[in-house]
């Protein structure tokens, strides 16, 4: 049995948290350690090749190194992940990015977190990648498309897997980032140098982090429901949206949800429509087009849109979570705190 189904047993046989990995770390790694100086010398060409590798990445400008604000220590393999994330904290943390991005979005759910890099094609945010770690047990690779066995990550034996772009579907580094917790960056550009890009952001990513999500809206919980996702974006100038996630189990995926939204981006406060995640662009607006009669808008200010949507994955032919009074005293008892489009004024707790 490989390590995705044996978690997949463990999450459908216990209730809560699957029990500690019988893996015993430290032997673990120093095991690895030896096997890296035995084999020494076969490395000698890897070193070439990375020296290639990074010649070209100096001369490639998506690769080119944004400094990151805080310096911080090389990412590690995670001996204790996560079976199911807190949507209020965020543990994951990007040490480098790529040049050109001008929004980040951070999205915070029961089963996974997730970090995408948007930069701005033709004046709309495009996203570039998307880096998604989920819990123990959650997700495996497709098995159907084409891999191939790529660099260590944390330098630990266990190589990551290279999938390439197939069609609409993006490139994508698949590594574990703990014991049977798989991790996956998607590069949405089709450039040459994915591969590289992806293995640098891998490493780059901590998932030992417990940030505190903060948001610029504050709002009620809508009865039954309980807080399943918090996702934030922020851009140049000030330019901003959130997302909340209300469902009646939120540990999992869920078959039907609520969402509240706010943002100042332009194209939906025109639309009157709520700014959708780069991730999930196609996904969600085309459940959102099925449910678009339910959906509610307020106007706190003339720059600002806060919306309630009722959302269902089998679309018009299943029954709200919402009505659509529900849904419009929803948008309207959102509070929306001074500058939202500053971060320094948001927060916490944001479900009242």
């Amino acid at each position: 049995m490989d390590d995705f189904r044996a978690g997949m047993l463990l999450r459908t046989l216990v209730a809560d948290e699957p029990p500690p990995s019988r893996v015993d770390g430290r032997r673990a790694i120093i095991g690895a350690k030896r096997r890296r100086r035995r084999r020494r010398a076969g490395f000698v060409l890897s070193g070439v090749l990375v020296v290639v590798l990074g010649v070209a990445a100096s001369v490639l400008p998506v690769l080119r190194e944004e400094p990151a604000s805080v310096a911080l220590a090389p990412a590690e393999f995670n001996l204790s992940p996560k079976h199911a994330f807190d949507p209020t904290r965020f543990a994951l943390e990007l040490g480098w990015r790529p040049e050109g991005v001008t929004a980040v979005e951070q999205e915070s759910a029961g089963s996974y977190q997730r970090i995408t890099l948007l930069r701005t094609v033709n004046g709309a945010l495009a996203p570039l990648v998307t880096i998604s770690a989920y819990g123990t047990g959650q997700v495996e690779p497709d098995p159907e498309r084409a891999a191939s066995y790529t660099a260590s990550i944390y330098d630990n034996g266990q190589p990551s897997h290279w999938m390439p772009r197939m069609g609409a579907r993006p490139g994508q580094l698949w590594w574990f980032w703990g014991p049977i917790a798989w991790a996956v960056v998607e590069v949405h550009d089709d450039s040459p140098d994915a591969p590289e890009l992806a293995i640098r952001l891998a490493r780059a990513l901590r998932t030992d982090r417990s940030a505190p999500v903060r948001m610029p809206i504050t709002v009620p919980a809508p009865a039954g429901l309980k807080l399943a996702g918090a996702a934030t974006m922020t851009g140049q100038d000030g330019l901003y949206a959130v997302q909340l996630k209300f469902a009646r189990e939120p540990r999992y995926a869920p078959m039907s949800w609520v969402t509240v939204a706010a943002t100042n981006e332009p194209g939906a406060v025109k639309s009157g429509a709520p700014y959708v995640l780069g991730a999930d662009r196609t996904r969600d607006a085309r459940i959102q087009n099925a449910l678009a009669d339910y959906r509610a808008a307020a106007r706190p200010t003339r720059s600002d849109l806060v919306t309630a949507v009722p959302w269902n994955y089998r679309g018009d032919r299943a029954k709200p979570l919402l009505d659509r009074a529900a849904t419009r005293r929803l948008a309207t008892a959102v509070t929306l705190v001074d500058d939202p489009g500053n971060p320094k004024n948001w927060t916490r707790p944001f479900v009242r």
